[in-house]
């Protein structure tokens, strides 16, 4: 769809444009919310963050400008904030001091917060890809899908499957290895 007819779509609050929306992209939003929140938050957070997302589209739908990207894209980098948002707050809560961890915890500390961050990093290049690599990524590294299933779930060739996980695995490691997060 012609972005620029999409925003003038939300503009007028079309209903079925937002239900559209939220079939496309909800388990995508999904996926990147539960990916930040993961140890941290509940089910329930993750359905807040994604409902708080659509929400501020439609109360607020001239903050999407198709002049800067596609909707696919401001939606992941709302998701993307409001689950940071809830993470921080959700740390303030449970926040421990420094000096209280012991040395041994402090290691698996950083090693959490690592693993977390690269996570959410993954989420965010897997959120940049078109479909269907989008999709096979996340089912076979998110969700640990067999290449066999997502083949009949998507209805794709195992061979097919099995060069896009290949593929996107070598694109996903090569942009983390230009950020620093990988050394593999």
């Amino acid at each position: 769809m012609d972005q620029n007819a999409l925003a003038r779509r939300l503009r007028k609050q079309d209903e079925r444009l937002y239900e559209q929306l939220m079939a496309n992209y909800g388990r995508l939003l999904w996926t990147i919310v539960s990916g930040i929140l993961a140890g941290c938050g509940t089910k329930e957070d993750v359905e807040e963050v994604v409902s708080d997302v659509f929400v501020e589209l439609w109360q607020n739908p001239h903050l999407f400008d198709p002049s800067r990207g596609e909707i696919k894209a401001f939606l992941c980098v709302k998701a993307k904030s409001r689950a940071i948002d809830r993470l921080r707050q959700l740390r303030r809560v449970d926040a421990v001091p420094l000096d209280e961890v012991e040395d041994s915890a402090a290691g698996d500390l950083l090693e959490q917060l690592l693993s977390r961050m690269t996570l959410g990093r993954i989420l965010g290049l897997l959120a940049e890809m078109g479909q269907p690599d989008q999709e096979i990524l996340t089912l076979r590294l998110i969700y640990t899908v067999k290449p066999a299933d997502i083949a009949a779930k998507l209805r794709l060739p195992v061979n097919l499957v099995y060069e896009k996980i290949r593929r996107g695995k070598a694109k996903l490691a090569s942009a983390l290895k230009r950020e620093g997060m990988y050394d593999g």
